[in-house]
């Protein structure tokens, strides 16, 4: 028995299952707490950075999880599921308009990014923040989501192979020739050595 103050962590996978069988409200709240914020600001970066929307995709995202539950399978990590739905939601609503919009990613992770990539920080945030978003308005949405789900998300290669359905090795090379590509354009940041 578990006194008021102890908490029982429980896995997403455990509070998707007790969703699934029990409709556990309290599951699906503490879903909704771990990941709303978050999957609010990956539709925010990939719909073009429409605040209203994204609260719509995220309404929407949420409103799957509520009414297909069966469609999560036992066994798999909910994360991963979860973002293979939004992904595929965006990747819809491209479709449906006809036309592609381009994102970009926020001055903190492309920060983030950078350092990951061994540059300096001692550059100039604004100007970095405006080459990084015109370098992936040049980019497919294929590609600034696989930026978005590695260096925003942070999620690891597995678990983007798996949200792409396509091999890991794939997602490896992808994410190597991206950054080869742009590597050029940001020389300009690099400090000399």
């Amino acid at each position: 028995m578990l006194f008021p103050w102890q908490k029982q962590h429980r896995t997403d996978e455990e509070l998707m299952l007790a969703w699934t069988k029990q409709r556990s409200s309290s599951a699906f709240e503490e879903l909704y707490k771990r990941y709303g914020k978050r999957m609010h600001y990956f539709f925010y970066r990939m719909l073009w950075q429409d605040s209203d929307k994204a609260d719509d995709f995220l309404h929407d995202l949420f409103l799957k999880v509520i009414e297909k539950p069966h469609l999560f399978q036992s066994g798999k990590v909910f994360s991963v599921w979860l973002y293979a739905m939004a992904s595929n939601m965006c990747k819809n609503e491209y479709r449906s308009r006809g036309y592609r919009q381009e994102i970009s990613l926020e001055a903190t992770h492309e920060a983030h990014w950078l350092e990951q990539e061994g540059m300096s920080q001692a550059f100039d945030k604004r100007l970095l923040a405006e080459e990084i978003t015109r370098q992936l308005d040049k980019m497919g949405e294929d590609q600034k989501l696989l930026l978005v789900l590695k260096y925003q998300e942070e999620l690891s290669n597995a678990e983007i192979a798996s949200i792409l359905q396509i091999p890991e090795g794939t997602v490896k090379s992808r994410l190597f020739y991206l950054i080869q590509k742009l590597a050029p354009s940001f020389q300009p940041f690099h400090p000399r050595t």
